[in-house]
């Protein structure tokens, strides 16, 4: 080799070494940035690699209903075991797929296609699995197949209050009722486990890196409802509905003082526990809170006590009835025909007279329907009695209901003239229980609620006390005017069958005509309900009967609504042991 070739190796040589030198600049460099500059990101990627977050879930809370002096659990959790697969892990498909399916009763077939599932990992195989075949499976100790505890709602009472209570569906959330108005409440708030895992996502066991945030239980609760007389509210429903050939029946008893109600019911019913195998969805609805309906002549003591409160009229008012009345271009007539008769106020409950609740109407604006009488009526009915509003009881769903407001349009003075007597608006059971409650107690309007108590997972117990919504809903005297006149209904009236002697009873029958789609009323198809209170001296309970479509030869209201008002508030005297009054 010359000098010259020498000379150009040398070059070579250095020209490669300061490369070599510059790339290990590089790489050095480039190892700084990822291990000391870049440390925690790439450390916090590397974990994140090897870590699942696992919901912890937390206990759903229970509810509790009174039995008598003491409390009785309604709504419990059972935790019952899930049955999965992980194809990946299944070693024999067909030896497991033919053990069980022998052992739960399942085709086999179908075991073995979700055993050899691809590009899967999880398989639910069954669910809500007995002791006995959990145990089963432990036992065998299959490879691939695994059991996760699920807690699931429980209600021992089957149908028992299932319109109040409610439901939790397959994804855990509260629907209807209380699960579904109290989710938030009873659900609580899942937990979070942040576990690192091997390589096909299995947690390994307890190290520093898991992260745990502890689920928060749900509340528990316990309801103003006592279970005997829920249970003799849903037999008397039952019983009237088969007698009277009806197509369903409601009820609801409030305390007249607080609001609380001691039961609520409807008939058909349903079994919150097997609620996915409802094909008829309406079945969950709560007609007491959530079905607005056209009640009839029950109205008429709320549009007495406008009358009565305004001084449009006093209990010794009377007015010339000829069975009938025109409004416009349209006849109203009274259910049972007349020639002309003089009439009292007394009267108009007693008899559920048509005709003397659109003279009331027309009182209120100085003898005749107008302005100012709509505007009274829809005032007393809104803003004092609270129809066209909720209630704000403690229950999913609930309606509104609709009153037309008073301003002028076609056919305002007929429309209001037949919302007098409880025609063209509707309003809810728990309305007109809550609104009874207030007219007969001096004026006080109490906001219906069901629950008595929440019990947090420290034990601590929050009261719910009775709630005030407004006060002078009507005046003293309009109040024992008003309950003097409904005590006549059940004395000599449509309630005659709900007298007992020696105590407190009255209140108002309604027999309503139900529309078509068309806003036509039909023959033959009504709605009967009584409206009613019951005490010693003064009222204590408000109970509200509805019956759709009963078959009976008189008057829905009457001969339907009011006998199964009187086995209910006779069976709540005796249960309660309401004393006899002191007045004779």
């Amino acid at each position: 080799m010359d000098k010259h070739q020498l000379e150009t190796v040398t070059k070579r040589l250095r020209v490669l070494q300061v490369g070599l030198a510059l790339l290990g600049v590089v790489f050095l460099s480039r190892l700084f940035y990822l291990q000391v500059v870049r440390h925690d990101y790439y450390s916090e990627l590397a974990i994140s690699e090897h870590q699942s977050k696992f919901v912890l879930p937390a206990e759903r809370g229970t509810i509790s209903v009174m039995d008598g002096d003491s409390v009785r659990p309604i709504v419990l959790n059972q935790s019952l075991d899930t049955l999965y697969a992980d194809p990946y892990g299944i070693k024999d498909a067909e030896a497991v797929a033919g053990a069980l399916s022998e052992k739960l009763s399942l085709d086999e077939a179908e075991l073995l296609q979700k055993l050899q599932t691809e590009n899967s990992r999880y398989q639910v195989l069954a669910t809500k699995l007995t002791p006995e075949v959990s145990n089963y499976v432990k036992e065998q100790k299959f490879s691939g197949i695994g059991l996760t505890p699920v807690s699931y709602r429980v209600y021992p009472q089957t149908s028992l209050a299932s319109h109040l209570l409610g439901f939790v569906n397959s994804e855990g959330q509260g629907q209807y009722g209380l699960e579904g108005a109290l989710d938030d409440k009873l659900g609580g708030s899942d937990g979070k486990l942040k576990a690192v895992t091997d390589a096909h996502g299995i947690p390994l066991s307890a190290i520093d890196g898991n992260v745990l945030e502890q689920p928060v239980n749900g509340d528990d609760v316990t309801l103003t409802v006592d279970i005997n007389l829920q249970q003799a509210v849903e037999d008397a429903l039952e019983a009237a509905t088969q007698k009277h050939r009806a197509t369903s029946a409601s009820a609801v008893v409030l305390e007249v003082n607080t609001g609380a109600v001691k039961a609520m019911a409807n008939f058909p019913s349903y079994n919150p526990e097997e609620f996915a195998k409802v094909s008829d969805y309406s079945l969950f609805t709560n007609e007491v809170v959530s079905s607005p309906y056209e009640t009839g002549s029950g109205i008429k003591v709320f549009t007495l006590a406008a009358g009565l409160n305004e001084g449009a009229i006093n209990p010794s008012s009377t007015y010339e009835d000829y069975g009938q009345v025109t409004v416009g271009d349209v006849v109203i007539k009274n259910a049972l025909p007349n020639g002309l008769t003089v009439r009292s106020m007394d009267d108009i409950i007693q008899r559920s007279l048509n005709t003397g609740a659109v003279h009331v109407l027309e009182q209120l604006g100085g003898g005749q329907i107008n302005l100012q009488s709509r505007q009274g009526l829809y005032k007393h009915f809104t803003e004092s009695f609270g129809f066209g509003s909720t209630t704000g009881i403690d229950l999913a769903s609930e309606a509104k209901g609709v009153v037309h407001t008073p301003e002028f349009g076609q056919g305002i003075n007929v429309r209001y003239a037949n919302m007098a007597f409880g025609q063209g608006m509707t309003v809810t059971m728990m309305q007109m229980a809550a609104a009874m409650a207030s007219v007969v107690n001096g004026g006080t309007y109490y906001q219906p609620h069901v629950v008595a108590e929440y019990i947090d997972q420290d034990g601590s117990v929050s009261v719910v006390e009775p709630k005030v919504s407004r006060t002078g809903v009507v005046s003293n005297s309009t109040s024992e005017e008003l309950v003097d006149m409904m005590k006549l209904v059940v004395e000599a009236g449509g309630g005659r069958s709900a007298k007992r002697a020696g105590y407190s009873i009255g209140g108002k029958t309604g027999s309503a005509q139900i529309p078509d789609e068309q806003g036509r009323y039909r023959e033959g198809r009504t709605i009967g309900s009584f409206t009613g209170f019951v005490g010693s001296d003064d009222p204590e309970y408000i109970v509200m009967v509805r019956i759709d479509e009963p078959q009976v030869a008189g008057f829905a209201g009457t001969d339907a609504a009011a006998p199964l008002f009187a086995e209910i508030s006779n069976w709540l005297i005796d249960y309660f042991r309401l004393p006899p009054s002191s007045v004779e």
